[in-house]
């Protein structure tokens, strides 16, 4: 599996990725630093090493399908507080429009979305067992973007809204299913 921030299922040039800062090479260790966060503060301050080099308010640069790949690998060891922070689906709903590909590199939403694809599972679950609401617009931007997925992503969320009681998730639930249910007809 691959090790937050180096080696594992592809070994990046960080260096070498375009994004908003500069350099990318300090991602990696600002994405360990995240996975491992012992507190929420600690995970926060990581988040934005992050979120203000590799996407600034939903642009995304080439080093976004990277800092995915590595997020969505460190997952399942990651601590809570540093699980929580990795599970903001603002990659998931970012645009490569109005991106200039000179500075930020080549940018695929598409690349991206694979690699948060890879998280499914992780998503259902904490959707299943906490009603994760971070993990309810993951489970939506996946089934949006994988087709073979749309129909798992419709009965997890189902189960969910029957186990609603939250006004503000079930609305969020319901939502979900209407885009996914809109999508799935063409409307």
């Amino acid at each position: 599996m691959n090790q937050p921030g180096g080696g594992g299922l592809v070994d990046y040039d960080w260096a070498a990725l375009r994004c908003f800062a500069g350099s990318a090479a300090g991602l990696p260790a600002a994405v360990r630093d995240l996975l491992s966060a012992a507190t929420g503060a600690t995970a926060e301050e990581a988040y934005w090493r992050i979120d203000g080099v590799a996407l600034v308010q939903g642009r995304l640069s080439e080093s976004c399908t990277a800092v995915c790949a590595e997020l969505v690998s460190g997952l399942p060891g990651a601590t809570e507080h540093g699980r929580r922070q990795a599970l903001d689906p603002q990659i998931s709903g970012g645009y490569e429009e109005h991106v200039d590909s000179a500075v930020v590199g080549p940018v695929s939403y598409a690349a991206c979305m694979r690699e948060i694809v890879r998280g499914f599972p992780l998503y259902r679950e904490r959707v299943e067992t906490d009603l994760d609401a971070s993990c309810v617009d993951l489970i939506l931007m996946c089934g949006l973007a994988d087709d073979g997925l749309r129909g798992e992503a419709v009965r997890v969320l189902e189960r969910a809204l029957d186990a609603a009681s939250d006004g503000d998730v079930r609305e969020l639930i319901a939502n979900s299913l209407e885009d996914l249910r809109g999508e799935a007809s063409g409307a």
